[in-house]
């Protein structure tokens, strides 16, 4: 087995990159390296899919985004968002109460 993989942190993107993509081969090494299940995966499962996803809450992602191949309609990995850097917003409610929520799988 070779170096083990880091698990992507978004402090180590630059800020200009506003997203990033691990490929399905990536998270398939990083679950069967770090999520303690006895049984490797060999597809990216549901079971793998909530695993990454939690993991990368844990590490700070604001956003995940699985992507399958057009023509295989195999996953082929997925795209985890930076977090807002900086935020310039005003709003001003007058009559009505405005509730913005960010997707979640």
């Amino acid at each position: 087995m070779g170096k083990p993989m880091k698990f992507p942190h978004p402090a180590d993107c630059a800020p200009k990159e506003p997203a990033v993509f691990c490929t399905a081969t990536r998270i398939r090494k990083l679950y069967n390296q770090n999520s303690g299940d006895t049984v490797e995966a060999k597809s990216i499962s549901q079971k793998v899919r909530s695993w990454f996803l939690a993991e990368a809450e844990k590490q700070g992602w604001a956003g995940v985004h699985f992507l399958s191949d057009f023509q295989t309609k195999i996953s082929a990995g997925c795209l985890l968002w930076l977090p807002p850097q900086k935020v310039d917003v005003e709003i001003k409610v007058t009559r009505e109460t405005l509730i913005l929520l960010a997707e979640k799988e």
